[in-house]
């Protein structure tokens, strides 16, 4: 029986690649030049060795002042910071605890995981609309403030996940 999808002989998809690449126009070109001077008496120290790949985690910032810059940026007015931080700390802790994020978290990379988190934060908020309108009113008419808030969240959920499960 004849293979219907091909030729007898393998395909070189790779010819003439190179003949259609033209080398004489590559070239270095100097940007720019820089002295570097150090001072008297400082050392240079190794670069540790036991480091890890990967960047810091961002340190979570004090929910009050999240609140504030809101506040600044999109002229809400959280007056009740403690209403808003048990709301906001309530959420947090149950989107910790949803099987579908901890999943995607262990399995799927930050942006993946962001996703998912972002769609349970949707329907946790949406679970406290009775206790502040306010926010799930700005938090489903303006994106930026949406951005701004699913963020902050995704930030507490994996804090609170990498302190519960240290697995993750």
């Amino acid at each position: 029986m004849q293979n219907k999808l091909g030729g007898e002989k393998p395909v070189d998809l790779a010819q003439g690649i190179l003949d259609n690449i033209d080398m004489d126009s590559y070239r270095l070109q100097l940007i720019a030049t820089t002295n570097i001077f150090m001072e008297q008496g400082v050392d240079l120290k190794p670069i540790p060795t036991d480091m890890r790949g990967g960047m810091n985690q961002p340190e979570i910032d004090r929910l009050s002042n999240i609140l504030q810059t809101f506040n600044d940026r999109y002229g809400t007015e959280f007056e009740d910071v403690d209403k808003v931080r048990k709301m906001a700390e309530g959420v947090a802790n149950d989107v910790a605890k949803n099987q579908e994020l901890l999943t995607s978290i262990k399995y799927s990379d930050d942006q993946n995981a962001r996703i998912t988190s972002d769609k349970v934060v949707a329907e946790e908020l949406l679970k406290h609309i009775t206790s502040n309108f306010g926010l799930y009113k700005l938090f489903s008419d303006n994106k930026e403030f949406k951005e701004d808030f699913s963020a902050m969240m995704f930030g507490m959920v994996k804090n609170i996940i990498s302190q519960t499960n240290p697995g993750l």
